[in-house]
């Protein structure tokens, strides 16, 4: 047992404001051992507050509003306007911590909307305040069984008390009770709340600690530098608006993205062993990674913007519910982007392999610019999809869907109707792919023959390969063998093979032109083949090709088809890989 100090109680007075003579009134205090370390950390660091004679009274009960008014000063919420509980009065001190404390989810009223707020908090209640404020989830529901009062916990408390007793945050009392119903102390409040938090950092800078624990950063200007997590790792709202930084650190459990704003949340060359959430109360965030940083999974529960700025792709990114009606901006590379709400989801600059849009996707918005590709969109929702991109392949299982662009390829599945391309369709098609799909002629385009050729990989030109064939030469398409007769209207070739008129009527001798899957053009007159990328940045660059290079004789059309493009000319068929 040791006493605390009058200076750290006067000191605690002049924090307050308090500084009457009874401000320091029973100065020297008892504070039993197994608290003393956490109570006099916490009055150090302006967490706990004394009464209005400076006591800490850590043997008394502690009211739901103060045992509210310290979660609130951990996380630093943002302050939120009152909500209306009977009782709980406007002028009260405690209205305003109440208030933010329910926007935040913390917090909810009795079965009769009151807030009791002055009632002593009880050890069950406090456990259930803990786990929704640091999200806390119990692996073992039955854990609070280990209690021999277990079947004193009242049902809507057994999860919290379980992911709080498997965490190693709350101990029994005596005989491995927990005394579910009785008031919890001000000493045992905070060393449940300190065993929850474990480290607090609070002051710009950089940090290397090493904690078993959970950590909180609820300040601006900190930065993680080779440091580790043993558990969840929480950017608090405390961050307001500000930067925080993880650079070469682990984090065994959750990363939880609660506060930041344009100046970013930069994670690099680091290691999430959980997930990582973005979850801002109010406003956007922005949030890089960096470098070598690994993440098995990404989900989205506010506004804001995610950049990928790594090579490799992030596994998986779910935008879930709490994004409803706001924007969210995806840059950089990604496996598997599924979206759960209702969300204007712009992919600037994104790479994506497969996009799943759910039925809670309803009303969607899906920006695809010109710099972005999807692979796969698999599309179970009435959705808007717009934007230049591209899309490889759209399966489309539901009515009331908008495609913008066409797709490579399109399934409709059971009759399913959509408005693609400006245009309705009931029937899938293809415009390019190994899918002939269906139509008034869909022949057989024959196999196209393996690369004959080698891809330079880094050389800076598009072109990777090139074979020219003969007219009627073996490994030309059998679709393409009478183009003659396509060019002259006497066949109909399959649309398997994307076949574009001119898209430069206007241009001064071009004779043919398409638009490849990357959304670079291709341009030609009868002896000079052009390639540009009208979208990049530089869109004035434009790289030529003369007669004798990759073709021979005079160009009468360019056909794309998927990563190939085919030139037809008066004498030969030249298939080009262009990525």
């Amino acid at each position: 047992m040791k006493k605390i100090k009058k200076s750290m109680v006067l000191s605690l007075a002049l924090c307050m404001g308090l500084t009457s003579a009874s401000a320091v009134a029973g100065a020297q205090e008892t504070l039993p051992a197994w608290a003393e370390k956490q109570m006099q950390s916490w009055v150090a660091s302006g967490l706990l507050q004394g009464d209005e004679s400076g006591s800490l009274r850590p043997g008394a009960s502690i009211t739901r509003a103060e045992f509210i008014a310290l979660v609130n000063r951990v996380f630093r919420f943002e302050a939120a306007a009152a909500q209306a509980f009977p009782d709980v009065e406007a002028s009260k001190w405690y209205a305003v911590d109440i208030a933010t404390a329910y926007h935040a989810g913390v917090i909810e009223g009795d079965d009769k909307g009151r807030m009791n707020p002055l009632s002593a908090i009880t050890r069950q209640e406090a456990a259930v305040m803990l786990a929704k404020a640091f999200r806390l989830q119990s692996q073992n529901a039955g854990a609070y069984e280990a209690f021999s009062d277990a079947k004193d916990i009242a049902v809507w408390a057994q999860e919290a008390v379980s992911a709080m007793k498997e965490q190693s945050f709350v101990t029994g009392r005596e005989n491995n009770s927990y005394a579910p119903k009785a008031s919890i102390t001000r000493a045992e409040a905070v060393v449940m709340m300190d065993n929850t938090i474990g480290k607090l950092i609070g002051k710009a800078g950089t940090y290397s600690d090493t904690v078993a624990g959970n950590m909180v950063i609820h300040t601006s200007g900190a930065k993680l530098e080779g440091a580790g997590v043993g558990k969840n790792l929480y950017l608090a709202p405390g961050i307001g608006s500000g930067d925080a930084a993880l650079s070469h650190s682990k984090v065994a459990g959750n990363v939880y993205v609660q506060g930041g704003g344009d100046h970013s949340i930069t994670i690099a060359d680091s290691t999430i062993g959980g997930s990582l959430e973005i979850d801002k109360q109010s406003g956007d965030v922005r949030v890089v990674l960096q470098g070598t940083t690994v993440i098995p999974e990404i989900v989205v529960r506010s506004g804001g913007i995610l950049v990928n700025e790594m090579d490799s792709q992030l596994a998986n990114v779910v935008i879930e519910a709490g994004t409803d009606g706001k924007t969210f901006i995806v840059k950089g590379k990604i496996a598997h982007l599924t979206i759960a709400s209702n969300v204007r989801l712009i992919l600037d600059g994104a790479v994506i392999d497969k996009l799943d849009i759910t039925a809670k996707a309803q009303g969607a918005q899906i920006e695809l610019n010109a710099s972005s590709s999807v692979t796969e969109v698999d599309v179970n929702a009435p959705v808007s999809i717009t934007g230049k991109g591209v899309i490889k392949q759209a399966v489309i299982s539901v009515n009331g869907v908008t495609v913008e662009q066409e797709p490579q390829k399109l399934q409709l599945k059971n009759g399913v109707k959509a408005k693609v391309a400006g245009t309705e369709r009931t029937k899938d098609s293809a415009t390019s792919g190994s899918n002939p799909g269906t139509g008034s002629n869909p022949g057989n385009p024959g196999n196209p023959g393996t690369d004959p050729g080698t891809n330079p990989g880094t050389n800076p030109d598009p072109v990777g390969s090139v074979k020219t064939y003969g007219k009627r030469e073996v490994g030309v398409p059998g679709a393409l063998q009478d183009y003659d007769r396509i060019l002259s209207g006497e066949a109909v070739i399959d649309f398997r093979f994307t076949f574009q008129h001119s898209i430069f009527p206007v241009s001064e001798k071009v004779v043919t032109s398409a638009v490849d899957a990357q959304g670079k053009v291709w341009s030609a007159t009868e002896n000079q083949l052009k390639y540009y990328d009208p979208y990049g940045t530089n869109a004035e660059e434009v790289k030529v090709y003369e007669t004798g290079t990759y073709f021979e004789g005079s160009i009468k059309a360019l056909l794309i088809d998927g990563s190939y493009l085919w030139i037809l000319t008066d004498q030969s068929v030249s298939r080009v890989k262009y990525m």
